[in-house]
C-alpha cells in the first residue's frame, strides 16, 4: 500500500495556532510602542475668542454681566458662553500662561448645581474669604480632592440675584487675579 496523504512540513495543532497568534500580537505591540515613543505630538494651543464682544452684546441686550475687564499678559480667553442654544447667563474660560484654567460663570441656577457642574459633585465648602472686587467683597470658598478651587458670591442684577463663580485648576493667586479684574461696567471690545 502506498501512502496517499502528502507529508506535512509542520504539525497543525491548536498549540501551533496559539503560538503564532502570540508572536503576531507581540510584533504588533512592539510596532505600536515604537510609534508612540518616537512620535512628536505637538501641543494643541487653545484658540482665543473675543469674549469682550460677547459681553458688549449681552450688555446691549440689557443683561448685567460680571467679566474680567482685561486679562494678564499671555493669558487667553478660550471659550465663552452663552453659545447659540446654550444655557447660562455668562461664562468665560481662560487659559493662563502656565497652561492652567480659570473660569468665570454667572447664572441664576442654584449654587450647589453650579458647583456640581463646574467643580465637583462633592465640592467642600471652606471658610469665607474677603476678596474686595468691584462686584463682591465676601466670597464663599470651595474645593475638591483634585485641587480645583472656586470662589462664589451673589451678584445683584436688575433681574434679581445671580450666582457668580470663579473657579479652576489654576493657583489661588491666579484665580484671585481674575477676581480682581471683574467688573460690570460697559465693555469696550
Amino acid at each position: 500500500m502506498s501512502d496517499t496523504q502528502p507529508k506535512r512540513s509542520y504539525p497543525r495543532t491548536v498549540g501551533g495556532l496559539i503560538g503564532s497568534l502570540v508572536v503576531t500580537a507581540i510584533a504588533v505591540l512592539c510596532y505600536w510602542g515604537y510609534q508612540e515613543w518616537t512620535r512628536d505630538v505637538p501641543l494643541a494651543e487653545p484658540e482665543p475668542v473675543d469674549y469682550l464682544a460677547r459681553v458688549a452684546y449681552l450688555q446691549e441686550s440689557g443683561v448685567t454681566v460680571a467679566y474680567p475687564r482685561t486679562l494678564p499678559q499671555g493669558w487667553i480667553a478660550s471659550s465663552v458662553q452663552p453659545q447659540p442654544g446654550g444655557d447660562g447667563v455668562f461664562g468665560v474660560g481662560i487659559h493662563t500662561d502656565e497652561g492652567t484654567f480659570v473660569g468665570v460663570y454667572q447664572d441664576d441656577d442654584e449654587l450647589d448645581d453650579m458647583l456640581s457642574t463646574l467643580v465637583d459633585e462633592d465640592a467642600e465648602q471652606g471658610d469665607d474669604a474677603t476678596v474686595p472686587t468691584e462686584v463682591a467683597r465676601t466670597w464663599t470658598t470651595w474645593s475638591d480632592e483634585g485641587g480645583d478651587e472656586a470662589y462664589a458670591a451673589e451678584l445683584a442684577t436688575p433681574d434679581g440675584p445671580q450666582q457668580l463663580v470663579v473657579y479652576g485648576s489654576a493657583s489661588d493667586a491666579d484665580i484671585r487675579e481674575v477676581m480682581s479684574r471683574l467688573t460690570t461696567k460697559p465693555a469696550t471690545p
